[in-house]
């Protein structure tokens, strides 16, 4: 995908939801949808991903494999030591991964991975690595507050080895 491309201008300001395939997916093998993946942070964008990951899976009777990611710590200060502060961070994460598995509904094969680095660049490596299908929410920034802010699913939509 190219800076200005059609693609991101519809991943930015798209009205419903959109699919974005890499470059050469339409030629190659596939054989079938086995693993959904989700990213999940618990917004209000993530939940409605997490409707349409659960009912694709429904669909193919494949595994819903949910995704929240620990970003690293800020330069904060903290009144407490760094592993005290980091477990408090993971468990926090912890209860918006369990979130996720609670709102999936029955018959739906769910996976829970918690995952600590850069949000992007987990997801691109998770998403490349083993899954058919990798589904996230989009806030929706538009150009000017998606180049301040950045954007995960323009991340995922340039990177990842999967649709």
């Amino acid at each position: 995908m190219l800076i200005g491309s059609t693609g991101a201008r519809l991943l930015n300001g798209a009205p419903c939801p959109i699919a974005a395939a890499p470059r050469g997916f339409a030629t190659s093998e596939h054989w079938g949808l086995r693993t959904v993946g989700l990213a999940y942070d618990q917004s209000h964008e993530s939940r409605v991903a997490l409707d349409g990951a659960a009912s694709l899976a429904a669909d193919h009777d494949a595994a819903v494999r949910v995704f929240t990611v620990v970003p690293p710590s800020g330069p904060e200060v903290y009144d407490r030591p760094y592993e005290e502060v980091e477990e408090i961070r993971r468990a926090h994460y912890r209860v918006i991964l369990d979130d996720a598995l609670k709102a999936l509904p029955p018959g739906v094969r769910p996976e829970a991975r918690l995952l600590r680095g850069e949000v992007e660049e987990q997801l691109v490596e998770q998403a490349s690595a083993s899954l058919d299908l990798m589904v996230v929410g989009s806030r929706g920034y538009g150009p000017v507050r998606r180049v301040l802010l950045g954007s995960t699913s323009n991340a995922l939509m340039r990177s990842a080895r999967v649709p």
